[in-house]
This record gives C-alpha cells, sequence and structure tokens, in this order.
C-alpha cells in the first residue's frame, strides 16, 4: 500500500520541504566522514515585530564553517530547530537511490508499515490476544495514517520512536515474562534476561527519539506506559533496576553527544531549542489555535473509523479500571498538546496507536453485543470487509487526487521551466531562495554564496496576499538597504498569472557592506 506511489505527490509544504532541501544540502556535502565544509553566517538571537524569535544571520560575528552532517544547512543558514536524526536518514536516503520525492518519503512509510505489527502487538498485550489482527487490519485502513506516514517530516520518525518505546515498555513490565516456576522458588534466569532486554530497547528508542525532536517525545512516551503502570499493578514480581540504569546510559550515549557538539560551535543554539521546546506553553505564539482545536479534528482524524472509535471511548470508560490504558494515553497526549498554542494535526500521530486500541475496544464491544444474539459471523465479516474496502480505497484513490489535485499547488514545474529557460543558465547569477518556503527551494539548483559585487539576481517570491512588485512588502524586507535599480516580471507558461509562485529579475546595486552575504 504505501510504497509504490510514494512519488506521486511533490514536496508540496514547507514542514517536508525543511526536511528534504536540509537533507539534500547534506547529500551534497559526501558522506559524513569526508563531507565538503561549508561556509554560513554567524547567527544571533532576535525578535521580530510580531513576537516571532528566531536565529538569523548576524553580520557582526564571524562566519561559521561547518560539516552540513554536524550543523545542518538550508538555503545558507544553519537549521537547528530540529535535531538531525530525520534529516540523517534523509540525506542517505539521498545517496543510495538519488534526490526525490520517493527516496524522502521511503524511511517514514516503513515506519507505519513496520508499527501494524507493533500495534497488533500492543492490542495483543492490552486488550486480547483475537483482537490483534483487528488492530492490524484498522491502522492499515486508517486515512490519516496512510497520508502521514508517506510525507518526509519529522513527526512520522517521532510517531514511530514513541509507539515502539511504549511497546518496548509494556513488552518489559508483563507480568508472565518474569516469573515463578511451579516447582522453583527461584525466578527463571531466561525470562529475566529476556524481559529485561525490552527494558533496554525503550530506552533505545527514547534516545532516537529525543534526537529526532528533543524532549516533546517524552509526552507520548510517558503518557503510554501507563497502560503498561495499571498491567503491573494487578501482580507480578519487580523488576531488578540494574537493566534501567544500562538503559539511561544507553539513552544518554545517543542523544546528547550531538547537543554537545552544536553548543561548541554555535552560539545561541541553547536559546532556540529551549524556544522551540518550551515556547510552546507561553512564549512562542507563532499561528495560535485555540485550547479546543483538536476536539473536532479527532473527529477527522480516526476516519473512517470515527463511530467505532467513539463507541470504543464508550466502552473504556464504563470499564476504565480494566480498559482504560488506550483512552487514558490518547486524552493525556491531547491535553498537554492543546495547552501549546502552535497547533497541528501531525502533532497528534503518535496518539494513532491509542486510538486504535479504543476503535478495537469499540469493535469488541459489537462482537460482544453480536454473541448475546446467537450472531458471531456477520460482524467479523463486514469489519473485514469494510477494512479491504478502505484500505484499497485509500491506496488507490489517494495518488491520483495527489497528482491531479494537490499538485497543482507544487512548485515543480514552475522549478522546472526555470531549468530550461535561461533564467539559471548561469552558475554566477543565483537565485534568492532564503525568503522562499522550503518545498520551493526544494526544486531549484543549489548553489554557493553569491558574490556581493555583482548586481543581477533571479529572485522567486510566494506571496499570495499582496501585488508583488518593487514596491511592495515583499521586496522592502527582501532587499533592506539595497538599492533596486530595476525590477522585470518573468512570464511563466507552467504557473498561472495570479497563482501562488511568481518570478521576477531584478537589478541590484552593488552593496557597500563587505559583511553581507549572498544567498544559498
Amino acid at each position: 500500500m504505501t510504497l509504490p506511489t510514494l512519488g506521486v505527490r511533490d514536496i508540496l509544504t514547507s514542514h517536508e520541504g525543511r526536511v528534504a532541501q536540509t537533507a539534500r544540502q547534506m547529500a551534497e556535502a559526501g558522506w559524513p566522514w569526508n563531507a565538503a565544509s561549508v561556509t554560513i553566517p554567524s547567527v544571533g538571537w532576535r525578535t521580530e515585530i510580531d513576537g516571532t524569535k528566531r536565529l538569523l544571520s548576524d553580520p557582526s560575528l564571524p562566519p561559521l564553517t561547518v560539516n552540513p552532517w554536524i550543523v545542518p544547512v538550508i538555503n545558507g543558514q544553519a537549521r537547528l530547530q530540529k535535531p538531525p536524526l530525520p534529516y540523517w536518514v534523509t540525506a542517505v536516503c539521498f545517496k543510495l537511490f538519488g534526490v526525490n520525492e520517493w527516496a524522502a518519503r521511503l524511511v517514514p512509510a516503513l515506519l507505519g508499515a513496520l508499527l501494524t505489527l507493533i500495534v497488533a502487538d500492543l492490542a495483543r498485550m492490552l486488550i486480547s490476544r483475537r483482537m490483534a489482527i483487528w488492530a492490524a487490519a484498522v491502522w492499515g485502513s486508517s486515512y490519516f495514517i496512510f497520508d502521514e506516514f508517506r510525507k518526509c517530516m519529522v513527526d512520522p520518525y517521532v510517531a514511530f520512536l514513541s509507539i515502539a518505546a511504549v511497546w518496548a515498555g509494556i513488552r518489559g513490565m508483563q507480568n508472565d515474562e518474569c516469573r515463578m516456576t511451579n516447582n522453583e522458588k527461584s525466578v527463571s534466569s531466561s525470562f529475566c534476561i529476556y524481559r529485561s532486554s525490552f527494558i533496554i530497547y525503550f530506552y533505545l528508542f527514547l534516545g532516537m527519539g529525543f534526537l529526532a525532536k528533543g524532549p516533546v517525545v517524552f509526552v507520548p512516551a510517558i503518557a503510554g506506559l501507563i497502560p503498561a503502570w495499571m498491567l503491573q499493578r494487578r501482580g507480578g514480581r519487580r523488576m531488578s533496576y540494574r537493566p534501567h540504569l544500562l538503559g539511561v546510559l544507553i539513552f544518554l550515549l545517543i542523544a546528547l553527544p550531538w547537543y554537545a557538539i552544536v553548543l561548541h560551535r554555535v552560539p545561541n543554539a541553547w536559546d532556540l531549542w529551549r524556544y522551540e521546546s518550551l515556547g510552546g506553553f507561553g512564549e512562542k505564539n507563532e499561528k495560535p489555535q485555540p485550547l479546543w482545536f483538536y476536539l473536532p479534528q479527532l473527529l477527522l482524524i480516526a476516519l473512517p473509523w470515527t463511530p467505532v472509535w467513539v463507541a470504543g471511548i464508550v466502552a473504556s470508560a464504563r470499564g476504565f479500571r480494566r480498559r482504560g490504558g488506550a483512552l487514558l494515553w490518547q486524552a493525556i497526549i491531547v491535553l498537554v498538546f492543546s495547552l501549546i498554542t502552535q497547533k497541528k494535526n501531525a502533532y497528534l500521530l503518535p496518539a494513532t496507536a491509542a486510538q486504535t486500541l479504543l476503535v478495537i475496544q469499540g469493535l469488541r464491544l459489537w462482537f460482544a453485543a453480536a454473541r448475546r444474539t446467537g450472531r458471531t459471523n456477520p460482524p467479523g465479516r463486514l469489519i473485514a470487509t469494510a477494512a479491504i474496502v478502505f484500505s484499497v480505497a485509500i491506496a488507490v484513490g489517494f495518488p491520483p487526487f495527489a497528482h491531479f489535485s494537490e499538485n497543482r499547488r507544487s512548485f515543480s514545474a514552475v522549478g522546472q521551466e526555470m531549468r530550461f529557460r535561461d533564467l539559471i543558465a548561469s552558475r554566477y547569477v543565483p537565485i534568492h531562495t532564503e525568503s522562499l518556503p522550503s518545498d520551493a527551494a526544494f526544486y531549484l539548483p543549489l548553489k554557493p554564496p553569491a558574490d556581493p559585487t555583482f548586481t543581477e539576481w533571479q529572485v522567486v517570491i510566494d506571496d499570495r496576499r499582496n501585488a508583488v512588485n518593487d514596491s511592495s512588502r515583499v521586496f522592502a524586507s527582501l532587499f533592506a538597504g539595497r538599492t533596486v535599480i530595476a525590477v522585470h516580471r518573468v512570464e511563466l507558461k507552467s504557473s498561472p498569472v495570479d497563482f501562488r509562485w511568481k518570478v521576477f529579475e531584478v537589478r541590484l546595486a552593488p552593496t557597500p557592506s563587505p559583511s553581507w552575504r549572498g544567498p544559498g
């Protein structure tokens, strides 16, 4: 379902573009051990007029020469808002399979497919063995899961690693894995070793999650361990603290070295990480959404199983002491992320495992009702048929929808047209990508910083709200402190006149400042 049509949809959003473009620049530099160094401006901590805080170029500081695999770079500037694991994985795929949309989304799609087995095993442990296959069917036929795990973004990595950490933690806490034998007073050592290994896996996944999105990974991981704690409360032996000590050591060895190296190399990096991780609880007010934003979104995220999901919530609430783990898991994630001012549906991707378990609770309620009436087979056949139909409809129907509808917003056609015209024929004439959405920069050639003595520029501008000309807000922000001599609009065949993308040739007077640096 997931792999064949990964490249049908273009890179359409900056969320995908930032990962893909940063990884592209890593791959362009070479492998990590022999990567070509890149010179980028030093960054300073600034507050914009709207209150947004950024690490922006600071000409007063000496430039930095960095390895793009250590200090990620996008469009000639450091990209430190997120840790590097998704960039590293995508860059390796680019080196192996070439720079394209399919390679960019390969690993997230594989992670989503692998989670089918993990979610099924969670259903086996937390609900019943017979419901594991239904959990796999629901997971594979949910539109939100299919869509989000086919995007080159950070969220699929965080979702997989946090859900895998929860799975490993629950496996490690199972009462029957380290148990007393009938005829012995000692605990079976083989069972204890088996159980301890999953505790180590828990910290391994957690460390990789920290390297994917920082401390955010702790929220879904801790929330998901509540079902494990509820299982442990039913009895059984306590586990040795030694696997936890080893696991914490593994976590630290995975999670901290990159942060330490970057802190040593890049000034003000700590301010950015603190702002990105904790600023959402008050300081960070970028595109704020109301507190209740996720409540109606949950109904859409659960499609096409929304009615059964609601029934599962009711069933879990009625038997909360025995079946409330999944409900708590999803509720805690939604509650914590609701307190963050910036909200996106993709942030709830780590809650989809709990959501699937709630759907299974609803199905189980339906099957129980059927058994009481003596009709066991019809509900199972109906649900199985529905899961197959939903899966096929999503897998077959989504690619043409993405190609014919969503790709209209893509910069791909514009970038291809520019390649075949004389707009970028000269490597000495740069494309100004610093102010572009990263999805557009992904379809333009990578270029080194420009010599500031050159006066001829080509500029691509995304400005859907204002008419673009040499006196518009966009030009004023792009070329603050520069003298615009002439502006010429380039007519494109690949983009409607009033559509998203506009291309201009701009002639600028040479800059007198030796500290100014051109765009990437």
